[in-house]
């Protein structure tokens, strides 16, 4: 089974999965949480641990261009924060054109009003209704620490226990204040998580010249990560055949 297979596969397992928790899950799940929560503010403090994310992204993506413009050999560790930094700038694009093409209503009201299950008995999508009010899905939070999460995954398997536990404790301070359902969950893990499983192969403006292995240290390298140092070095010399390959 190649790397499309699978992922087509985790997709539909996962909108299955999604379909499930909206008709038969989503509303007990509120209403139990509603009834028995009373530590709401601690719970929305663990929805915060992504905020730093996206603003470390498109510095941290500033500065590596910079450092490679420069003509710096990019180390491991470098190639992977290029890597975690991409993903999180596309995943945070992404999710906010979902959330605007679905318009799912909140489960409780606290923004402008907002119809909500618990405020209302609202429940279900609005297709391209757009504003703060529809905009519970897909999960923004989850969304972005699974665009990292999934990265580090991939490059530093050993990790993974560590890994599950920080999306976790982001999805349980969701769940637990109120803002997140199951189904959102579902959906941003395979949205997300598994986005950048297949890391393509770019052509000729990908070079390995100049590159100085490094090691991370108390990680071990594996193939993925020599692939990945590979994709993103780009010649500064003329023109690659490729212009594009990186864009």
């Amino acid at each position: 089974m190649t790397a499309l297979q699978r992922w087509l596969l985790a997709l539909l397992l996962t909108t299955l999965a999604v379909a499930a928790c909206y008709l038969w899950i989503d509303r007990p799940l509120a209403l139990l949480v509603h009834a028995h929560s009373t530590q709401r503010e601690t719970f929305a403090r663990l929805t915060h641990l992504p905020d730093p994310l996206l603003p470390l992204a498109a510095a941290a993506f500033v500065g590596f261009g910079l450092w490679a413009a420069a003509g710096r050999p990019l180390s491991n560790l470098v190639a992977v924060g290029v890597l975690c930094s991409i993903s999180l700038i596309v995943g945070e694009t992404t999710k906010s054109l979902l959330k605007f093409m679905f318009g799912r209503l909140w489960p409780d009201t606290w923004v402008q009003n907002n119809p909500s299950f618990l405020h209302d008995g609202a429940y279900g999508f609005n297709f391209f209704h757009g504003g703060a009010g529809y905009a519970s899905f897909p999960s923004g939070h989850t969304a972005a620490t699974c665009a990292v999460i999934s990265v580090l995954w991939m490059l530093y398997p050993k990790l993974r226990p560590l890994y599950a536990l920080a999306v976790l404790a982001v999805a349980v301070g969701l769940i637990g204040a109120g803002a997140l359902t199951r189904g959102e969950l579902r959906q941003a893990l395979v949205r997300i998580g598994r986005g950048v499983e297949a890391v393509p192969e770019v052509g000729p403006a990908a070079i390995e010249t100049g590159i100085r292995p490094r090691r991370v240290a108390g990680v071990s390298q594996g193939p993925r990560v020599q692939r990945i140092r590979r994709i993103v070095v780009v010649h500064d010399g003329p023109p690659a055949h490729s212009p594009g390959a990186l864009r």
